[in-house]
């Protein structure tokens, strides 16, 4: 930040804001490992359940051409799919990529959950359909 190095230190509580997006340093579940990061916080941080991408900027190498007929590839940065998680007040669940399997996930949290994904047309990779859900379990948290 302005010509400064910054050091910030990794553990739980740490949430920095980044061109006005927070981010917060989580373990979080992916591909049956437990992995460490920074995770974008979507929803406002004011309820029981929390929405969560994983954002990573992977770099792939250059290629030479094989022949002369081929052009080379040159090296790139490219954003990797945006995986979503759901915070809950005693775990990290990460979001799947089949609706039943998110339901069964779910049904301990709002046994009802399979009604209200047929009442908003739900679409489990669609961010505004994630955020509905999250305000969802939020609503059933303060009943």
């Amino acid at each position: 930040k302005e010509g400064k190095l910054y050091y910030l230190e990794k553990k739980d509580s740490c949430e920095i804001v980044i061109d006005n997006k927070y981010y917060g340093f989580f373990a979080y579940p992916l591909d049956g490992k437990i992995r460490f990061g920074y995770l974008r916080r979507i929803n406002p941080n004011t309820g029981t359940y929390n929405l969560f991408a994983r954002e990573v900027i992977a770099f792939k190498e250059g290629e030479p051409a094989v022949t002369s007929y081929r052009e080379d590839k040159p090296a790139k940065f490219y954003p990797e799919k945006v995986r979503f998680f759901i915070k809950t007040p005693t775990d990290m669940i990460a979001i799947p990529e089949k609706r039943k399997d998110l339901e069964r996930l779910l049904a301990d949290i709002a046994p009802d959950i399979a009604s209200f994904f047929k009442q908003i047309d739900f679409k489990i990779k669609e961010e505004a359909s994630l955020l509905q859900l999250i305000q969802y379990l939020n609503a059933l948290s303060k009943k």
